[in-house]
Protein backbone atom coordinates (compact mmCIF):
# COMPACT_ATOMS: atom_id res chain seq x y z
CA UNK A 1 0.00 0.00 0.00
CA UNK A 2 2.53 2.65 -1.27
CA UNK A 3 0.45 4.69 -2.81
CA UNK A 4 -2.64 6.11 -2.00
CA UNK A 5 -5.33 3.22 -0.52
CA UNK A 6 -9.36 4.03 -0.30
CA UNK A 7 -12.06 1.94 0.38
CA UNK A 8 -14.98 0.99 1.88
CA UNK A 9 -14.46 -2.20 3.85
CA UNK A 10 -15.61 -5.45 2.98
CA UNK A 11 -17.08 -6.82 6.21
CA UNK A 12 -14.47 -8.98 7.28
CA UNK A 13 -14.08 -8.42 10.92
CA UNK A 14 -10.27 -7.47 11.99
CA UNK A 15 -9.32 -6.99 15.88
CA UNK A 16 -7.85 -3.51 16.62
CA UNK A 17 -4.75 -3.17 18.89
CA UNK A 18 -4.08 -0.80 21.32
CA UNK A 19 -6.50 1.20 19.58
CA UNK A 20 -9.72 -0.73 20.58
CA UNK A 21 -9.17 0.50 24.42
CA UNK A 22 -8.87 4.19 22.88
CA UNK A 23 -12.48 3.68 21.65
CA UNK A 24 -13.51 1.46 24.47
CA UNK A 25 -12.50 4.30 27.13
CA UNK A 26 -14.55 6.97 24.82
CA UNK A 27 -17.34 4.68 24.96
CA UNK A 28 -17.19 3.83 28.45
CA UNK A 29 -17.35 7.66 29.06
CA UNK A 30 -20.46 8.31 27.18
CA UNK A 31 -22.48 7.80 29.99
CA UNK A 32 -21.08 9.98 32.00
CA UNK A 33 -17.74 11.06 33.93
CA UNK A 34 -15.68 7.19 35.74
CA UNK A 35 -12.43 6.82 37.86
CA UNK A 36 -9.25 5.26 37.01
CA UNK A 37 -10.67 2.29 39.04
CA UNK A 38 -13.52 1.66 37.27
CA UNK A 39 -12.33 2.11 33.51
CA UNK A 40 -9.15 -0.33 34.20
CA UNK A 41 -11.00 -2.76 36.18
CA UNK A 42 -13.70 -2.71 33.41
CA UNK A 43 -10.98 -3.09 30.77
CA UNK A 44 -9.16 -5.76 32.47
CA UNK A 45 -12.42 -8.03 33.68
CA UNK A 46 -14.55 -7.30 30.53
CA UNK A 47 -11.95 -6.63 27.29
CA UNK A 48 -9.17 -8.48 29.00
CA UNK A 49 -7.07 -5.88 28.66
CA UNK A 50 -3.35 -7.23 28.64
CA UNK A 51 -1.41 -4.03 29.80
CA UNK A 52 -0.17 -3.01 33.29
CA UNK A 53 -1.30 -0.18 35.73
CA UNK A 54 1.07 2.21 33.89
CA UNK A 55 0.35 1.01 30.72
CA UNK A 56 -3.08 1.99 31.40
CA UNK A 57 -2.26 5.12 32.90
CA UNK A 58 -0.41 6.02 29.73
CA UNK A 59 -2.62 5.02 27.50
CA UNK A 60 -5.68 7.45 29.18
CA UNK A 61 -2.04 10.49 29.18
CA UNK A 62 -2.11 10.00 25.63
CA UNK A 63 -6.02 10.47 25.32
CA UNK A 64 -5.76 13.81 27.29
CA UNK A 65 -3.05 14.67 25.15
CA UNK A 66 -5.12 14.10 22.08
CA UNK A 67 -7.51 16.91 23.50
CA UNK A 68 -10.39 13.89 23.72
CA UNK A 69 -10.88 13.43 27.45
CA UNK A 70 -10.00 15.67 30.52
CA UNK A 71 -8.76 14.16 34.16
CA UNK A 72 -9.28 16.15 37.27
CA UNK A 73 -8.54 14.97 40.74
CA UNK A 74 -11.64 14.77 43.47
CA UNK A 75 -9.72 15.62 47.23
CA UNK A 76 -11.04 16.41 50.36
CA UNK A 77 -14.52 17.16 48.34
CA UNK A 78 -12.46 19.69 45.90
CA UNK A 79 -11.63 19.49 42.43
CA UNK A 80 -7.87 20.13 40.80
CA UNK A 81 -6.05 19.29 38.32
CA UNK A 82 -2.61 17.12 39.79
CA UNK A 83 0.18 18.03 39.05
CA UNK A 84 3.39 15.65 37.77
CA UNK A 85 4.53 14.91 40.47
CA UNK A 86 1.08 14.27 42.02
CA UNK A 87 0.21 12.11 39.04
CA UNK A 88 3.20 9.92 39.88
CA UNK A 89 2.18 9.80 43.62
CA UNK A 90 -1.09 8.73 42.43
CA UNK A 91 0.04 5.69 39.71
CA UNK A 92 2.19 4.31 42.46
CA UNK A 93 -0.88 4.55 45.10
CA UNK A 94 -2.93 3.14 42.47
CA UNK A 95 -0.52 0.04 42.06
CA UNK A 96 -0.49 -0.73 45.52
CA UNK A 97 -4.15 -0.43 45.97
CA UNK A 98 -5.85 -2.10 42.87
CA UNK A 99 -4.29 -5.70 43.42
CA UNK A 100 -5.95 -5.44 46.93
CA UNK A 101 -9.56 -4.55 45.25
CA UNK A 102 -10.07 -8.49 44.47
CA UNK A 103 -12.77 -7.14 41.48
CA UNK A 104 -14.28 -4.51 43.49
CA UNK A 105 -13.49 -1.60 41.39
CA UNK A 106 -16.57 0.68 42.28
CA UNK A 107 -14.93 2.61 44.79
CA UNK A 108 -11.77 4.80 43.95
CA UNK A 109 -10.05 6.60 46.88
CA UNK A 110 -7.44 8.24 45.14
CA UNK A 111 -9.66 9.95 43.32
CA UNK A 112 -8.24 10.74 39.35
CA UNK A 113 -11.65 11.01 37.47
CA UNK A 114 -12.43 11.11 33.68
CA UNK A 115 -14.98 12.74 31.08
CA UNK A 116 -15.40 13.50 27.66
CA UNK A 117 -14.27 16.31 25.95
CA UNK A 118 -16.46 17.50 22.97
CA UNK A 119 -14.32 16.83 20.74
CA UNK A 120 -13.73 13.24 21.82
CA UNK A 121 -17.55 12.99 22.11
CA UNK A 122 -17.89 13.71 18.28
CA UNK A 123 -14.99 11.66 17.26
CA UNK A 124 -16.97 8.77 18.43
CA UNK A 125 -18.39 5.99 16.96
CA UNK A 126 -21.26 5.74 19.80
CA UNK A 127 -22.75 2.19 20.43
CA UNK A 128 -26.61 3.00 19.07
CA UNK A 129 -25.65 5.03 16.16
CA UNK A 130 -27.49 2.57 14.28
CA UNK A 131 -24.57 1.11 12.18
CA UNK A 132 -24.86 -3.13 11.83
CA UNK A 133 -21.13 -4.21 11.78
CA UNK A 134 -18.41 -2.99 9.48
CA UNK A 135 -19.70 -3.48 5.94
CA UNK A 136 -20.42 0.43 5.62
CA UNK A 137 -17.49 1.66 7.10
CA UNK A 138 -15.75 4.23 5.06
CA UNK A 139 -12.20 5.15 5.87
CA UNK A 140 -8.98 6.01 3.38
CA UNK A 141 -5.02 5.76 4.22
CA UNK A 142 -2.20 7.39 2.95
CA UNK A 143 1.43 6.53 3.34
CA UNK A 144 4.13 8.84 2.42
CA UNK A 145 7.35 6.92 1.85
CA UNK A 146 9.61 9.82 1.94
CA UNK A 147 8.48 11.90 5.44
CA UNK A 148 7.90 8.01 6.51
CA UNK A 149 4.23 9.11 7.90
CA UNK A 150 0.67 7.00 7.63
CA UNK A 151 -2.61 9.09 7.50
CA UNK A 152 -5.98 6.90 8.14
CA UNK A 153 -9.39 9.04 7.41
CA UNK A 154 -12.45 8.59 8.59
CA UNK A 155 -16.33 9.62 8.77
CA UNK A 156 -15.34 8.86 12.58
CA UNK A 157 -12.27 7.69 15.12
CA UNK A 158 -13.68 4.65 14.84
CA UNK A 159 -13.07 4.16 10.86
CA UNK A 160 -9.86 5.82 10.52
CA UNK A 161 -8.64 3.16 13.27
CA UNK A 162 -10.14 0.38 11.18
CA UNK A 163 -8.55 2.09 7.86
CA UNK A 164 -4.83 1.88 10.24
CA UNK A 165 -5.24 -1.73 10.90
CA UNK A 166 -6.15 -2.53 7.23
CA UNK A 167 -3.11 -0.51 6.61
CA UNK A 168 -1.25 -2.61 9.03
CA UNK A 169 -1.92 -6.14 7.70
CA UNK A 170 -0.87 -5.49 4.10
CA UNK A 171 2.54 -3.62 5.94
CA UNK A 172 3.15 -6.27 8.18
CA UNK A 173 7.09 -4.87 7.94
CA UNK A 174 6.16 -1.31 9.11
CA UNK A 175 5.26 -0.12 12.37
CA UNK A 176 3.43 2.96 13.44
CA UNK A 177 5.76 5.15 16.14
CA UNK A 178 2.52 5.47 19.04
CA UNK A 179 3.81 8.60 20.42
CA UNK A 180 3.55 10.09 17.22
CA UNK A 181 0.20 10.20 17.18
CA UNK A 182 -1.96 13.05 16.27
CA UNK A 183 -5.98 12.98 15.79
CA UNK A 184 -8.19 15.91 14.37
CA UNK A 185 -11.39 17.15 12.93
CA UNK A 186 -11.15 17.08 9.35
CA UNK A 187 -13.83 19.45 7.31
CA UNK A 188 -13.88 16.77 4.14
CA UNK A 189 -11.88 13.64 2.73
CA UNK A 190 -12.24 11.83 -0.81
CA UNK A 191 -12.53 8.07 -1.79
CA UNK A 192 -10.80 6.62 -4.73
CA UNK A 193 -14.10 6.63 -6.44
CA UNK A 194 -14.06 10.68 -6.29
CA UNK A 195 -16.93 10.33 -3.39
CA UNK A 196 -16.45 13.46 -1.54
CA UNK A 197 -17.09 12.85 2.49
CA UNK A 198 -18.06 15.66 4.28
CA UNK A 199 -16.85 16.23 7.57
CA UNK A 200 -14.24 13.39 9.34
CA UNK A 201 -11.48 12.63 11.55
CA UNK A 202 -7.50 12.29 10.85
CA UNK A 203 -5.47 10.25 12.69
CA UNK A 204 -1.58 10.52 11.53
CA UNK A 205 1.02 8.36 12.40
CA UNK A 206 5.15 8.44 11.83
CA UNK A 207 6.01 4.88 11.09
CA UNK A 208 9.25 2.89 10.91
CA UNK A 209 10.71 -0.79 9.97
CA UNK A 210 10.48 -3.53 12.55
Amino acid sequence: MSESETSRSSGDSVPFSVESHDCLILALLTDGPSSFVALYGFCVTHNSYPGTIPDFMSLLERLEAAGLIRMLQRVGGKWHQPSPEQRRTALHQYQTMIPKLEGDFSVDEIGFWYELTPVGDTLLVHPHSGRQGRDDLVWSVDEDGVSKTVVAKGETLDEALYGLEQWRRVRPELEAIEDTKTVERIDHFSLRDGTRISDGVKVTFRFRNK
